[in-house]
């Protein structure tokens, strides 16, 4: 039932979404990230800046939503966006631990390889993101408040887990639509990377908005 409510809320965000349109702004976005460096190491590492930022966004809007299940009150979405903003100051100063992580998880045997798993990890992190983005101000909308409350009913962790795996489905479903994004010449692209912190990290917030 849990599964259900929430992946109507995500069929409402996603309905609207056409995949030419979300294709050609990926190919338009990596483009231009491509011709911001002088070689394909450099764009590879920009590559796995954004998915580092992208991907961390997770936890920010876990703590939102997990904070409001747990006290049984919704935030205000202009605290909300504070808190964002916060985020997207204190993300920069972590990019540089970051981003050798997540290099260590997206190279492959070549650079060619390197890139198209880095640009098929982009695409997946893009779209979840902003997914997740929609259903936390979703979720916090006053106008909203009677159909979401019925959440505050469960166990965070149960909500929160579900959250997670559904944003996981349709972001993978949508990212394999337009996987002519990518040559797709490794099976290990078929499935994105997890992000790599499992608890928060002291004074760290990660930035919602990917760069």
């Amino acid at each position: 039932m849990l599964d259900k409510e929430i992946s109507s809320i995500f069929d409402t965000i996603t309905e609207q979404w056409d995949k030419n349109t979300i294709q050609i702004s990926i190919k338009e976005t990596l483009l231009t990230k491509r011709k911001r460096v002088s070689n394909e190491r450099d764009y590879f590492n920009s590559l796995c800046e954004n998915v580092a930022y992208l991907t961390e966004s997770s936890y920010p809007i876990k703590k939102v939503l997990e904070s409001c299940l747990q006290k049984r009150n919704f935030w205000d979405t202009s605290n909300a966006e504070s808190f964002i903003i916060e985020s997207q100051n204190a993300i920069k100063g972590e990019m540089a631990d970051l981003s050798n992580t997540y290099k260590s998880k997206l190279t492959k045997n070549t650079l060619v390889e390197s890139i198209q798993y880095g640009e098929y990890n982009y695409a997946y992190a893009k779209l979840r993101n902003d997914m997740e983005i929609d259903f936390l101000f979703a979720f916090l909308h006053p106008n909203n408040r009677r159909l979401m409350e019925r959440f505050l009913n469960y166990q965070p962790t149960k909500v929160l887990e579900a959250i997670d795996n559904i944003s996981n489905g349709y972001a993978t479903l949508f990212t394999q639509s337009i996987e002519d994004l990518i040559p797709q010449q490794v099976e290990e692209i078929k499935e994105p990377i997890a992000a790599t912190r499992e608890k928060e990290k002291k004074g760290f917030f990660a930035r919602l908005f990917g760069n």
